[in-house]
């Protein structure tokens, strides 16, 4: 009975830790992009800073060197499962982006980390052929 007890309490403990970590708002930044076709070939690669931050159900993404077109939406759809150390996991979110200048973009963001490497694909139901993947150099908490 102890031990069912035990483990009934470590498996909520990780629950718990596992769905902190995927309900924390957070400042992604990357330091390389590369461009994707749709078989996932690279087509251009480029060392830039771009930066994605979630903070409840907003998402903002900065393109480089773009402050007149960072794009705003809603999360709307959105999945998240990591492990209790945080180091490997998958979050999904689909979302409207809208950019400075008033175009819409129907986009599927998906952030993954493995063994504490992260990346983050782009994918833009308009352009379907065009894929981004950020290699994110730095993530934080965001305020």
């Amino acid at each position: 009975m102890k031990t069912l007890l035990l483990s009934l309490v470590a498996v909520i403990a990780t629950v718990s830790v596992c769905k902190a970590q995927c309900d924390k708002s957070i400042t992604w930044t990357s330091s390389k992009t590369e461009f994707l076709d749709s078989s996932g070939n690279v087509t251009g690669s480029k060392d830039e800073t771009a930066s994605i931050k979630t903070v409840n159900k907003a998402i903002t993404v900065t393109p480089p060197g773009a402050a007149d077109n960072i794009m705003n939406g809603t999360i709307g759809q959105y999945s998240c499962n990591y492990t209790a150390d945080g180091k490997n996991g998958k979050m999904v979110i689909g979302t409207e982006l809208t950019n400075g200048h008033g175009e819409v973009v129907h986009a599927t963001i998906t952030v993954t980390t493995v063994e504490g490497k992260t990346t983050i694909l782009i994918v833009a139901k308009e352009k379907p052929d065009k894929l981004i993947k950020l290699y994110i150099s730095n993530y934080e908490e965001a305020k």
